[in-house]
């Protein structure tokens, strides 16, 4: 198993005050492009719900000793993506249920997105390719398959899309980020961010939405 046992969230910060977890026992996976966020908001949202947390970087990298970016050059795409897949799998099935960041990629895998449907809240971090490419400059850890990463976020914007909408419960649409604000403006942008994103899982099941509803209709 890649999802290894971790530890809870630490507490701590203003993220870690008095909230309670709105769907205990179901694993709240946060999708999204590479750049969106994922890894900044669940591990927010675990330290508030006192979770633990499964993140697919940090977790493949303390499974194998590699990042993400030494996994595809060593064995490919499509390995890396076969390890990513077994990481929501393996995550979302996980007691006791995690806050799992979870590899774009997974949703293009069709027993993940069952996973997905069956047992989890699902959140999607959208952003268009451009504002992505706005948001991030890429690290050792992420691959890039290209020397265009416009043209490459653009691609996995193409195919994924229909996917992260099919399977969200929650979707949060993110807006520009001004790469000149300070320190202080940028963490309460995230804390704003994650309020967000609480309010609407919460809102969404006050709906009777969610994986038991997607169960039922089928």
């Amino acid at each position: 198993m890649l999802a290894a046992p971790g530890p809870l969230a630490p507490a701590g910060g203003s993220a870690a005050v008095d909230h309670a977890d709105p769907v205990p026992g179901t694993p709240v996976v946060v999708t999204g492009l590479m750049g969106a966020g994922k890894t900044t908001v669940a591990s927010a949202l675990a330290r508030r719900w006192r979770r633990v947390l499964r993140d697919s970087d940090a977790d493949l990298l303390a499974a194998t000793g590699r990042t993400a970016s030494q996994l595809a050059a060593e064995r490919g795409t499509d390995g890396l993506h076969d390890l990513e897949a077994q990481h929501v799998l393996d995550a979302v099935a996980a007691l006791p249920a995690a806050v799992v960041a979870a590899a774009a990629s997974v949703v293009e895998v069709p027993r993940c997105r069952t996973a997905l449907a069956d047992g989890a809240v699902v959140v999607w971090l959208d952003a268009a390719p451009a504002e992505l490419v706005a948001r991030q400059r890429v690290g050792g850890h992420r691959p890039q398959y290209g020397p265009d990463l416009l043209a490459m976020l653009d691609g996995m914007d193409a195919r994924r899309r229909p996917f992260f909408e099919q399977l969200a419960d929650v979707v949060v649409r993110l807006g520009p980020v001004d790469p000149a604000s300070d320190v202080d403006t940028r963490a309460a942008s995230i804390a704003a961010l994650v309020d967000d994103v609480e309010e609407r899982v919460v809102e969404r099941l006050a709906t009777g939405r969610g994986p038991a509803a997607r169960r039922g209709r089928r």
